[in-house]
């Protein structure tokens, strides 16, 4: 029954996970110009699910790391982690960093606690941003680095590689294009 149970909440996991990806695909694509927090943050809690989904089949357990990605993915045993990573680099093929992972979960950890509060305004921001929100972060602009945008890469790679680490062994697919 515990096996059963596992891979009945991990396929439901996984669902939960891909409607988080179609919201913010929807986001990033509507005719409203304006930019949301909700995009990185609902892509960041697919990430999570995923990344619980994957805990909760490879181990047989329920995850135990709560916003921790850090913990979550170095708690993965590490063929896990590898074959995770082997589907991962399959996506943007020199513009994700595998390599930087470590670096970027505790930066994914705030950006999810900055997207749960992301009503509450942090200065600086001009009245402006108050109303219509932060302009979207682009390579090359002022106060931009070319790391942000690796980072956002990176965090694409890994939710593509969890989410195909999950298809091929739960025998699901989901029809969001990430």
């Amino acid at each position: 029954m515990g096996a059963d149970l596992d891979r009945f909440m991990a396929k439901r996991m996984y669902f939960v996970a891909m409607a988080c990806l179609a919201a913010a695909i929807r986001l990033t694509t509507a005719a409203d110009p304006r930019p949301s927090s909700a995009e990185p943050f609902l892509t960041v809690l697919a990430m999570e699910i995923l990344m619980k989904a994957v805990w909760r089949v490879s181990k047989g357990d329920r995850p135990r790391f709560g916003h921790r990605y850090a913990e979550g993915w170095h708690g993965l045993d590490a063929a896990v982690r590898g074959a995770v990573l082997d589907r991962a680099g399959q996506r943007y093929p020199g513009r994700a960093d595998l390599d930087e992972l470590s670096r970027f979960l505790p930066e994914w950890e705030a950006e999810f606690t900055k997207g749960r509060y992301g009503h509450e305004p942090r200065p600086p921001m001009t009245e402006g941003e108050l109303f219509h929100g932060r302009p979207p972060r682009e390579a090359g602009k002022e106060g931009v680095r070319d790391m942000d945008v690796v980072r956002d890469y990176t965090k694409s790679a890994l939710v593509h590689g969890l989410r195909r680490w999950l298809e091929d062994r739960l025998g699901v697919s989901g029809d969001v294009p990430i």
